[in-house]
Formats: C-alpha cells, structure tokens, sequence
C-alpha cells in the first residue's frame, strides 16, 4: 500500500520532467485535439461551463467471484453477478466552483435469486484551483469536498442470503476532501491525457439492527464506525484520431478497520455470541478500455474492470459501458 501511494505520488513529477519531449516545436502542424471522455473512477478535473451541465451513464455487469484473505490470498466462493446502473450530474456555480452529484442501484443474483438496492449517494462540491497551461507544468486542478450519504442497504439483512448479495452501502455519512488533476501532453500527431488524484473520508457511526454487512445477528442494535478510506487513482489515455481513444484506469482503495461496537450482540442461528466489525481492506482494480466520440459532446467508453490485488476484499471482473452528453 505504502508502495502504491508512493508511485501515485512521483509519477506526475516523472512525467513533467520529460515535458519538453513530449510536446510539439512551435513549427510543428498541431491536429486536432481529441474528444477524451474522461476516466472512469476520478471525479472531473475541469469546472463545467456555466450553463453547460454534463450527464454520464454507466452500466457494469461484475462476476464477484471470489475474495482475497488478510495474507493477500485468493479465496474461492459461490458466484454472485452485479449489475448496476449509474447516473452522474455535474454542472458549475461560476466559472470556478461547481456541483457533481451521482447515485446508482445496483441488482446482485446468485442461483438462489437476486436482490436490487440503491447505493450509497455521493455529492462533490469542486473548485477549479488551476488551469491546463500548454508548454508548462500547471495541469487542471480541482479541490472537492465529497459527502456520501447512506441510502444503500447494509442491516436487517436475510440470515440466510450470502452479505455479497444484499450489501450496497456502510449506513454512515463520510466526508472529506478531494483533489483531481490533469494534464494533457502533445506526441507527433497524437495526444496524451494524464489524471491522477486522491480522497480521504472521515465516517459518522452507523447504527446496526440484526444481520449486517459488519456482521451480527438475531437482536443486534448497536453503533459502529466504518473505517476511515482513502482512495487513489491515476488515469492514461492516448488518442489514436479525433474520435477515438485508448485508455486504462489504475484504482486502489484502502479502508481503515471498524471501532468498537457499542450495543446488543445478539445471537448467531447456532446460539453463540455475534461477532461484529470488520478489519482494515485494500482492493486493487483495473479499467482497460476504449473511447469513441463523435464530437465534444459527447462520447461513450467500453472496456473491462477487474481486480489484481486485495486483502479482506472482493475478487471481480467483469465490464461496462459508459455514455456522457455535455449539453
């Protein structure tokens, strides 16, 4: 973890360094530049326009196939499919602050039946603190305060389902700040964009009812702190022509463990005391994808998403598909 954060830390001054090779002579014929769609994780870089709102959907369909132990370890378990749908709404204040908002539900099947619940809702407040200069080293900017309010499910959960099934959200309220960044290099004919960025959440405590994704049982009530999160992301995309793009998204998210729980245990199925908390967690993801856009208004993104790494995480792969329209 020390070594991911470290990487996602130099990379950016590496990069700046070879500046000068990767940007045009002044003589040199400048094409086009291309219709980038943006990363798939990070929130934007750049303030929307004032009264240029943009709206992003995206579908995935994930096979949770297995989990990765304390040791970094991959365990096998039952098949569970996510397909969720998201929506996401950014639209700008003033040339320099803006609002991104974006919701999702999320639809979990296994061979026992399925279950459908919203997600936990997030709410960015951004400000616009640089601007992409060509020849230099400033790169888009933007400072967020990120709030994520509990509307997904994660108590009074079926004893009898597995918690991959039900599970959409923590039930506290985080906030924190955030920061986004980007810089757009020239090579030859082709383009270069370059996003990294990091956020860190603080919970509230989430009150706990019966079976829940901190464990539990039958008569559980009580009060838990989710851990602490912080996640990370660098972003590459290279354009091939105007309209289209490759890209690849590299994603690490690391949670602290629970508090103590405060309250009733309750009772396991079997009658013993119900163990309630969870450790720390690293989950380690990758998007390599596709763009195609037919103009800077709009443009849509496929690819695959899957896991490399974890501990005390999820193991997935599946893929996604993902449209934006700036009006």
């Amino acid at each position: 973890m020390r070594g991911a954060i470290l990487f996602l830390a130099l990379f950016p001054t590496l990069l700046f360094s070879f500046q000068s090779k990767l940007s045009f002579e002044p003589e040199s014929f400048i094409p086009n530049e291309p219709w980038f769609t943006g990363p798939l994780f990070a929130a934007s870089s750049t303030n929307a326009d004032p009264g240029h709102p943009s709206i992003l959907a995206n579908f995935s369909f994930l096979d949770i196939y297995g989990e990765y132990d304390s040791s970094w370890k991959f365990q096998n378990q039952k098949e569970v499919w996510g397909l969720t749908l998201l929506l996401d709404l950014d639209f700008a204040i003033t040339k320099r602050t803006g609002i991104e908002i974006f919701g999702a539900a999320t639809t979990r099947i296994d061979d026992e039946g399925s279950d459908t619940d919203l997600d936990d809702t997030f709410l960015l407040l951004g400000y616009q603190v640089s601007t992409d200069t060509k020849d230099s080293r400033v790169p888009d900017c933007r400072f967020y305060i990120q709030l994520i309010f509990p509307s997904g499910k994660y108590d009074q959960l079926d004893p009898t389902d597995q918690r991959a099934i039900a599970v959409t959200g923590q039930g506290a309220y985080f906030i924190g700040p955030a920061i986004s960044c980007q810089k757009l290099f020239q090579y030859s004919k082709h383009f270069f964009l370059f996003h990294w960025g990091l956020t860190y959440n603080f919970p509230s405590k989430a009150e706990v009812k019966d079976f829940s994704v901190y464990g539990g049982g039958i008569g559980t009530k009580g009060k838990i702190r989710p851990g602490q999160f912080l996640q990370a992301f660098i972003s590459l995309e290279y354009s091939l022509n105007q309209n289209w793009a490759v890209a690849t998204d590299f994603f690490v998210t690391y949670q602290t463990k629970t508090s103590r729980f405060k309250g009733r245990r309750g009772f396991t199925l079997d009658g013993k005391a119900a163990e309630i908390g969870l450790p720390s967690s690293t989950q380690v993801s990758i998007t390599p994808s596709i763009e195609y856009s037919t103009s800077p208004q709009f443009g849509c993104l496929f690819g695959a998403w899957l896991t490399i790494a974890g501990r005390n995480a999820s193991a997935f792969a599946g893929g996604f598909v993902q449209f934006g329209y700036v009006f």
